[in-house]
């Protein structure tokens, strides 16, 4: 067993520590270790995904108006969903053989500017307009990465869940409004970090509650208001004098709300039934390292939002029964094996590296781009296997020898994922921006592209100040409204400068539920709603802390001596106490 190693990251300069589990499945599957730290990796992946920036475009092959991720500068030629996945159009036509007096990188960013794009990632949708990264789902709206769920606005990351508005990040949920993390809870609003909660309304950290009211740490709890116990009669009287429908009573409320989950207890990491592992939001899983979102997953190191994988390392979107994936973005659906540095790429794909967007169980391929149910190809040409194994042989070989180097001089050999220079995307139209934010100035020194919003033409029709305060005062004629967003009367949040919308209007959707909800119209755009809720989600990242805890009533005198990895940052001002002080106190 070669033992952990530290090393200096390519990009950030910061030492990092290569653990002999990490070198355990590098050997496994035969990859040289990384020269990025696990921060930097993440960035650099997330960097290939935009999930929320689109561009209006047309077919390249049909001639049809559509959505496209891409922006217009960039050139490509985009293919509807339904002309993307026909027989009108063959990848290979784009083939072309290896020049080993060029960088691989080089070549591939050629034939990756070449090849027909999709338009959205989108699979098996009903009516889901301006939404990307969404599987099996119908009625969604702007919600990108939505997974198996029904009537989901202007949300992010829903999983099996319906009649969900403004969330991020929930599971097996319904009827849910402006949630972040939360497992398994109906007819509730403002949660965070909640489980099997059922009409609750501001809470943080509770599980299996009902009927409680601003309050957090709580478990088992019913008709809790405010951290105290009432009876339902109680509860009830003072739940009924509040009127929710109000904007400016919720604004208050809000204000609470924040103030309250600063104050209440944190633990270090959020888990349901994980076991040996590290990381936050980890569900029944196991062995997971440096793991944030995911579920149902065992032996997972370095991964993102994956779901039912196993034996994987440095994800981004990933699961579905697969397995041995590693460095990818959007990978491994369906039972996929042994998918490496590659984007997009799904459904029965085995043996695959450097390659996107190839679909339909393509096995035994490298450095590709689009194709569908191929084996044996190299940059969309195909070959025999007896050839083809022996190209890889000598591509690889030529990627040691002669690496990438990009415009600052990070050098990529075999091993490493696409570098961030190549991305598709400008920097502050991918997650990169939402999970590592960077001013513009950083973004160049970085070396990667930053691109300017294109100037809104939106001519609003009221003002956020002017709509009505009440849900039950609205009339159906506010959705013929164009509504300037509040930020333009009150000045910009400094998370959505470059990013406001600065007008938008209400979908019939969107009225229905909130009436249903008894909940008042928003008033900042889609945009700066999404940004002002990322502040409620932690980071992928994790720090070395101390616990907080000084309470002599716990197993310990004195200050608390147990340290632990979290994603809340020393400079915040969260009380963090370790998994036992945690315990003693909320359990």
């Amino acid at each position: 067993m070669t033992e952990a190693q530290n090393k200096i990251c390519q990009s950030c300069k910061k030492s990092f520590t290569i653990e002999s589990e990490d070198f355990n499945f590098y050997e496994r599957i035969k990859v040289p270790p990384p020269t990025f730290c696990p921060d930097c990796r993440f960035q650099r992946r997330m960097m290939f995904r935009n999930e929320r920036t689109m561009y209006r475009s047309v077919c390249g092959l049909c001639g049809k108006n559509v959505l496209s991720a891409y922006a217009p500068e960039k050139n490509y030629k985009i293919y509807c969903h339904e002309c993307w996945w026909s027989d009108a159009w063959d990848p290979l036509a784009y083939g072309k053989g290896y020049d080993f007096n060029k960088p691989f990188f080089v070549q591939f960013q050629e034939l990756y500017d070449s090849v027909p794009r999709l338009a959205l990632e989108a699979y098996q949708n009903q009516n889901c307009p301006y939404t990307n990264f969404t599987w099996y789902s119908k009625d969604a709206y702007f919600s990108p990465s939505t997974l198996y769920s029904e009537n989901v606005v202007n949300s992010n990351g829903t999983w099996y869940s319906r009649d969900i508005i403004d969330s991020v990040n929930l599971q097996n949920c319904q009827w849910c409004y402006e949630s972040v993390h939360a497992v398994n809870c109906s007819e509730s609003i403002y949660l965070l970090a909640s489980k099997d909660c059922l009409s609750c309304k501001f809470l943080y950290d509770s599980r299996n509650c009902s009927n409680c009211f601003m309050s957090g740490n709580l478990r088992g709890k019913n008709h809790v208001w405010r951290g105290e116990q009432l009876t339902k009669e109680e509860y009830d009287k003072r739940l009924s004098e509040i009127d929710f429908g109000s904007h400016q009573v919720m604004q208050e409320l809000v204000g609470e709300y924040k103030n309250l989950c600063k104050s209440l207890i944190h633990r270090p990491a959020e888990y349901v039934n994980a076991q040996d592992s590290v990381g936050n939001y980890i569900v029944n899983s196991k062995e997971c390292f440096y793991c944030f979102n995911v579920k149902d997953s065992q032996n997972m190191r370095y991964t993102g939002q994956a779901d039912k994988c196993r034996d994987s390392c440095d994800l981004y979107g990933a699961g579905d029964k697969a397995s041995f994936l590693y460095e990818g973005v959007n990978i491994g659906f369906m039972g996929d094996e042994h998918i490496y540095f590659s984007t997009n790429s799904f459904s029965g794909e085995r043996n695959i590296q450097y390659c996107d967007n190839v679909r339909n169980s393509c096995t035994d391929i490298f450095g590709c781009v689009g194709l569908r149910g191929k084996q044996y190809c190299v940059f969309n040409k195909q070959y025999t296997r007896e050839e083809y194994e022996d190209l890889k042989s000598k591509i690889i070989e030529q990627m040691e020898n002669v690496p990438y180097t990009d415009k600052i001089g990070r050098v990529y050999g075999y091993g490493e994922f696409f570098p961030g220079e190549l991305s598709p995307f400008s920097y502050n139209e991918t997650i990169a921006q939402e999970y590592f934010p960077l001013t513009k100035s950083a973004v160049v020194e970085y070396g990667f592209s930053w691109r300017e919003p294109d100037g809104k033409d939106y001519h609003p029709t009221m003002r956020a100040s002017d709509m009505p305060d009440r849900i039950q005062d609205t009339k159906d004629s506010i959705l013929d409204e164009v509504v300037g967003c509040a930020h333009l009367e009150f000045g910009h949040d400094a998370m959505c400068e470059g990013i406001c919308a600065t007008a938008f209007k209400l979908t019939k959707q969107e009225l229905e539920m909130l009436r249903y909800l008894n909940l008042p119209l928003p008033r900042a755009c889609y945009n700066c709603r999404h940004y002002e809720r990322l502040k409620r989600r932690n980071p992928y990242q994790l720090w070395h802390r101390a616990c907080m805890c000084d309470k002599s009533s716990h197993a310990h005198s004195g200050k608390c001596s147990a340290e632990f990895e979290t994603s809340y940052s020393p400079n915040r001002s969260e009380i963090v106490y370790c998994e036992a002080c945690y315990n003693a106190e909320v359990a």
